[in-house]
This record gives C-alpha cells, sequence and structure tokens, in this order.
C-alpha cells in the first residue's frame, strides 16, 4: 500500500445502528472502491458516478455551498430548475455497463433530485443496466409515496437530511423545508430497511449544536442503518460570514491524497464532467469536458486527470487551487480536542473510523463524552464521500 496517512473526512461520525447483510458482488465492489485508491490503482472506468439529475433545490441551507454561489448562471439554474435529460442519464449508464468496474452511482449533487418529474424511471434504468449500488441524499421535502416507487425501482441507498431534532430549528438550519415533511419521508422509508439503506444526517452549525444528542438519541431508535453527525464545512471558502454557521475551524494538512480521482467521475446537470464531488463552482482545475463533446472514458483517461493523480501522489495537494481549499484535506484548528465524538446509541462517546462512503464503519466506544478521543495514527482504509 502508499505510505502516508490520508486524514480524510475528519468531523465525520456514524453511528451504526443497524446490520444489513451483503451479498458477495457487493462486497467485492465496496473492497474495490476503498482499496484501489490506496494502492493507486487506476480502474478502467470510473467504479462510481455522481448524476446531477437536478441542479435545482427546494430549500436554501445557509451552510450549504450552492446558496453562495456567485455565478448568476448557477443561481438561475438553481432556483428555476435544471434537470438532466433523460438521454444524458442513459447515455452515462450505457458507456459505463459496457466495463466491468463500474458499479454505483449517486443520483444527486448541486441539487434535490426528488424534484425531477422522471427520477424513477432513472432509477429503474440503472438497475436494470446491472449498476450494484444506486443512491441518493436527500432533503425529504417530498411525499411519502415516492419512497415506495423509489425502492421498487431499485434504489439501494438513501441518507436524509435532516440537522435538526425541533421544528423550530429546523426552520433556521433547512430553510424552505417543512420539518414534518422531512421526518415523515425518513421515518416511512424505514417501512424498507430490508430493502435499502437509510441514513440520516445532522450538519453541525451554531443553530442546532445543542441538539445533536438529542437528535442521535432519536434515531438510535428507528430502524435506520446509520446515523451521520458531521461539521459544517466552509467548502470552497464560498460562505462569506462562516463564523456566524460553522462552530470550528479547519486548517490544512500535509501529504493528503485524495481517493476519488481514483473513484469516480462527477456529471453534472448541463453534461460538464468534473473529477469530485467538491467543485462547487466549475472550477477549471477540475474541469474535464462535456458530455456532449466527450466521453467519460476519455475523460477518465485524460492527461489532465492523470497530472492530478500524480500531484496529489506526491503530496501536491495544496498546490492545486480547489483542492487546497477543499475541507476533506484538513483537520480542526485546535489539536487538543482529538477526534471529534458524538454519542453512539448507548450514549457513549462513539470514535468512529469510516472504512466507506456510506459503507462498513468501526465503532469504539469511551465511557464519557467528555473525554478526548485521540486519532488513530491511520485508518484501516481511507473514507470517502457517497
Amino acid at each position: 500500500m502508499a505510505d502516508g496517512y490520508t486524514p480524510y473526512r475528519a468531523g465525520h461520525n456514524y453511528t451504526r445502528v443497524n446490520e444489513r447483510e451483503r451479498d458477495e458482488r457487493y462486497l467485492a465492489y465496496r473492497k474495490k472502491y476503498e482499496l484501489w485508491p490506496e494502492l493507486r490503482r487506476v480502474a478502467d472506468f470510473p467504479i462510481h458516478l455522481d448524476l446531477e439529475l437536478s441542479s435545482a433545490c427546494n430549500l436554501r441551507c445557509p451552510m450549504c455551498p450552492t446558496v453562495h454561489i456567485a455565478d448568476p448562471s448557477f443561481k438561475k439554474q438553481h432556483s428555476a430548475g435544471a434537470f438532466m435529460p433523460p438521454e444524458m442519464f442513459r447515455r452515462a449508464i450505457d458507456e459505463g455497463r459496457r466495463h466491468e468496474d463500474f458499479h454505483s452511482v449517486k443520483l444527486n449533487y448541486r441539487g434535490e433530485s426528488t424534484l425531477h418529474p422522471r427520477i424513477v424511471e432513472m432509477i429503474a434504468y440503472a438497475r436494470d443496466a446491472g449498476v450494484i449500488d444506486i443512491m441518493m441524499n436527500t432533503n425529504g421535502n417530498y411525499p411519502p409515496s415516492l419512497n415506495g416507487e423509489m425502492v421498487d425501482a431499485g434504489l439501494t441507498w438513501i441518507a436524509f437530511s435532516l440537522d435538526a431534532a425541533r421544528p423550530e430549528t429546523y426552520r433556521r438550519c433547512r430553510v424552505g423545508g417543512d420539518f414534518f415533511t422531512a421526518y415523515s419521508a425518513a421515518i416511512d422509508m424505514c417501512r424498507f430497511a430490508d430493502r435499502l439503506t437509510v441514513q440520516v444526517g445532522f450538519v453541525v452549525q451554531r443553530a442546532n449544536a445543542n441538539e445533536a444528542r438529542e437528535f442521535t438519541d432519536f434515531w438510535s431508535r428507528m430502524p435506520v442503518h446509520s446515523i451521520l453527525v458531521s461539521d459544517a464545512y466552509n467548502s470552497g471558502d464560498l460562505i462569506p460570514n462562516e463564523g456566524a454557521i460553522l462552530t470550528k475551524k479547519y486548517e490544512p494538512v500535509e501529504g493528503f491524497c485524495c481517493p476519488q480521482l481514483w473513484q469516480r467521475l462527477v456529471l453534472w446537470s448541463d453534461g460538464r464532467i468534473f473529477a469530485c464531488c467538491h467543485a462547487w463552482d466549475a472550477p477549471e482545475d477540475l474541469y474535464f469536458g462535456n458530455i456532449a463533446d466527450t466521453t467519460l472514458k476519455e475523460a477518465w483517461e485524460s492527461e489532465k486527470l492523470r497530472a492530478l493523480r500524480l500531484a496529489h501522489s506526491s503530496g501536491g495537494c495544496n498546490e492545486i487551487g480547489t483542492c487546497a481549499g477543499c475541507p476533506y484535506p484538513k483537520k480542526p484548528v485546535d489539536p487538543s480536542r482529538g477526534q471529534p465524538v458524538v454519542p453512539d446509541a448507548r450514549g457513549n462517546a462513539a470514535q468512529v473510523v469510516q472504512l466507506g462512503g456510506g459503507g462498513e464503519t468501526k465503532l469504539k466506544s469511551t465511557p464519557s463524552l467528555t473525554n478526548a478521543v485521540d486519532p488513530p495514527s491511520k485508518p484501516d482504509i481511507p473514507g470517502t464521500c457517497r
């Protein structure tokens, strides 16, 4: 394996509540997804594709980078709606299905994909093409009746971004959303917990920090599979008033090598291709063309992406403009805090080493939340963005 500790997503803490049985095909794909970046092994095609079904969103959350993107064209898209054409989606899936290393898709990026009027049809198309893992993050502000349709179509993993334990806090953190609608969608999805993985998430901000334990306690009694409590980040330094939102600052670390460069490509709803899931404001250094003019495989094997992988492998992450501003290769400014801790399902402090984006985790508990937890010298396998 390559040398060097990869402090990836230091502020993301998962409590695993319930287990799901997995078949050998799934386990083999997850092993490839986690291990190959460590080995610096490039697949014949991205193992994973982020397919942005919608760049529009029905919420305006203050900690979300998309709220602060200055590009007027994006603001128009974000509010008015920009949906990926079904033929573009099919083109991406059809290209991927020809390669044995392609296994998973995530159906969102900058927007809320349940707004897409043909989302169920698209999920079914990916399933019928043999995609193993069909995933989606959502704010949950959709009719719960959509849950059964998406599960029947083949959705395998869903994460609800909730960020509050109480309605009044939700209104401040999830601006434009409805607490009861989102909670109803998440709770209703638990009916299908034997058919897909259900995760709920809480992004710690100044407005909600005092509800993290209450949130974890509530959802640990539900049949979800994992609970994510994470720090709010100023990704790309897009949030101008971060002190009013973020609870702590992060600083760069040396020697970071991003596993995403060996795992995925991101396809925006307008056809633009980027290298990772932190290219919020269309940075040129992570841009690899438009699917109207190039194939995903050509982008994956391009000299530009090879150079990006080489720069990360040789410790030059912070010399790349967008990568230097990314929150992943950073650590809390206060080193005495150690690795953040959150309550597990039993109320203990839990130090969590994430082995995969929404995949398996290791959990070890300590008797008190007041005790600092030292970070491990090196995780077994570096985690990743789901």
